[in-house]
């Protein structure tokens, strides 16, 4: 694997609060992250480390993403939300990231994955629908007409 993936810590990634974009805002969460993973971690719903993780990508120094992620091996992983660093934002770490995640994600989540991916996403969030379909997820059209595409692939190899 080309990325280290690290579970996020409130501390050691506070840094991660500080990324502020529109897009982050528009189509992420308008939460600050750490507020964002507290309340999935506090939630009685998910267990955190078991259903629900919390991840930060590195790519030596350089943390180019953070991403939460649901993988109880019953249902399909899902991811929800992603956010690109944005200093690095356009340069395709987005893509590189979410390819490494489907083409890794046993290892990266040993024993949490069946195989299948799940992600909603916003019809106006073009970038991400594009990375969706080039890494072969295809639309499932069971989503309410509510301006989002919910996007399903199969197998992650």
């Amino acid at each position: 694997m080309r990325f280290v993936w690290e579970d996020y810590d409130f501390e050691r990634h506070a840094f991660v609060d500080l990324w502020e974009s529109a897009d982050i805002k528009r189509f992420a969460t308008k939460r600050k992250w750490s507020d964002e993973w507290k309340y999935y971690s506090d939630s009685d719903e998910y267990n955190a480390g078991r259903d629900v993780f919390c991840k930060i990508v590195k790519d030596g120094d350089a943390v180019l993403a953070a991403l939460i992620v649901f993988c109880d091996p019953k249902y399909p992983l899902s991811i929800n939300p992603i956010v690109v660093n944005p200093k690095y934002c356009g340069r395709g770490y987005g893509f590189a990231v979410l390819k490494e995640l489907v083409e890794n994600a046993d290892k990266i989540f040993p024993s949490r994955v069946n195989g299948t991916f799940e992600v909603v996403v916003s019809k106006k969030n073009i970038a991400s629908v594009k990375i969706f379909k080039k890494l072969g997820f295809m639309e499932k059209p069971d989503c309410e007409n509510d301006g989002h595409i919910r996007f399903v692939k199969l197998a992650y190899r």
